[in-house]
C-alpha cells in the first residue's frame, strides 16, 4: 500500500500559524509550544491505559476468553517515569503455556518501548521540551536548526532538530559513531493545531540504510486531548527488502490523573518477564 512505503522523501512543512519566527530561541520556543496537541499539560500528572497486539490476541483466544486480551497496563507521570503492570492471566494455565503467555507479553512490552519514546517527544510533551538551554541555534530563510549533544552508554550523541518558521518539527538527527538515525514526524492540522498521527524513521549504518520503521497513531478525542487506540508499525530491513511486517499495537481504557503510589520493589529476578 502506498502510504506504507518506505523510501521516503523529505516532507515539506505545513505553513505556519502565524507570522515569520523572530531570531529570538527562547521566544520562538515558547511560541511554537502552544501550536502542538500534547496530552502531558500542566494539568495532567499521570495517566494509564491498557495495551494488547493482534498477535497476542490472536494467541490467546484459543484459551481465554476477551478479559484477558490486554494483558499490560501501561502508567506514565509528569516526572517522565513510566511502568507496566502485568494484569491477571487465565488460571489453570500449564507451566508451558503460561512461560509462553509471558513471553509474548514481554514481545508486547518490548514492541511498545520501541516507539513510546518517539510518542513521548511527538505527541506526550511538545517536541521542543526536551531541547536543552545551551542548544546551538542556526536561522535560515524558512528553517530554524537545532543542534545540541548528550551522553548515553558512554557515547556521545550529537542531535539535530528542523522546524519550519512557524514552530512545526519536520525532521530529527541523531548520529553517534558511525550510526545514525533520521525520524520525520506526521502532523495532522486539527483545530488550529499540529497533531502527530506518526512518524517514520530510518537508521543507517555508515551512510547504508539498515532498516525503516513506519508509524501510523488512530486516534480519538476525550475532553481536550487525542489518545491512541490503535499503533500500526511497519518493519523493513535491509535483509527482506520486499518484506514489511505489520504489527497493531491496541489501546483502550486511557485514563488520567489516575490517584497512583509508586512504591520502590525489589529487582526480579528474571528481568524478561513483566512484574505484576
Amino acid at each position: 500500500m502506498q502510504k506504507w512505503r518506505l523510501a521516503w522523501i523529505i516532507i515539506w512543512f505545513v505553513l505556519p500559524l502565524g507570522g515569520h519566527a523572530q531570531e529570538d530561541w527562547n521566544s520562538f520556543r515558547d511560541q511554537s509550544r502552544t501550536y502542538y496537541h500534547i496530552i502531558g499539560t500542566p494539568e495532567v500528572t499521570n495517566f494509564t491505559c491498557q495495551l494488547s497486539a493482534d498477535y497476542y490476541i490472536d494467541f490467546v483466544k484459543s484459551f481465554a476468553d476477551s478479559s484477558f486480551y490486554y494483558p499490560l497496563k501501561y502508567i506514565w507521570t509528569r516526572e517522565a517515569d513510566h511502568y507496566f503492570v502485568l494484569q491477571p492471566l487465565p488460571e489453570n494455565l500449564s507451566d508451558s503455556l503460561r512461560r509462553e503467555t509471558l513471553m509474548r507479553i514481554q514481545e508486547l512490552k518490548n514492541l511498545f518501548n520501541g516507539i513510546v519514546v518517539d510518542w513521548y517527544k511527538y505527541g506526550i510533551r511538545t517536541p521542543l521540551d526536551d531541547i536543552p538551554n545551551d542548544a546551538r541555534v542556526q536561522y535560515s530563510r524558512d528553517t530554524v536548526s537545532v543542534f545540541y549533544a548528550y551522553r548515553e552508554n558512554g557515547q556521545s550523541v550529537s542531535v539535530r532538530e528542523t522546524y519550519s518558521r512557524g514552530g512545526q518539527l519536520g525532521r530529527v538527527i541523531w548520529k553517534t559513531g558511525t550510526q545514525k538515525v533520521i525520524t520525520y514526524p506526521l502532523f495532522e492540522l486539527v483545530e488550529n493545531k499540529w497533531l502527530c498521527v506518526g512518524w517514520n524513521t530510518q537508521r543507517f549504518e555508515n551512510n547504508t540504510i539498515l532498516s525503516g520503521v513506519a508509524v501510523r497513531m488512530q486516534l480519538v478525542k476525550g475532553g481536550q486531548h487525542y489518545y491512541p487506540t490503535r499503533i500500526d508499525i511497519v518493519v523493513q530491513t535491509r535483509e527482506n527488502p520486499n518484506q514489511q511486517v505489520l504489527t497493531s499495537i491496541y489501546v483502550k481504557d486511557f485514563t488520567l490523573n489516575e490517584p497512583i503510589e509508586v512504591l520502590s520493589a525489589p529487582k526480579s529476578k528474571n528481568p524478561s518477564v513483566p512484574q505484576q
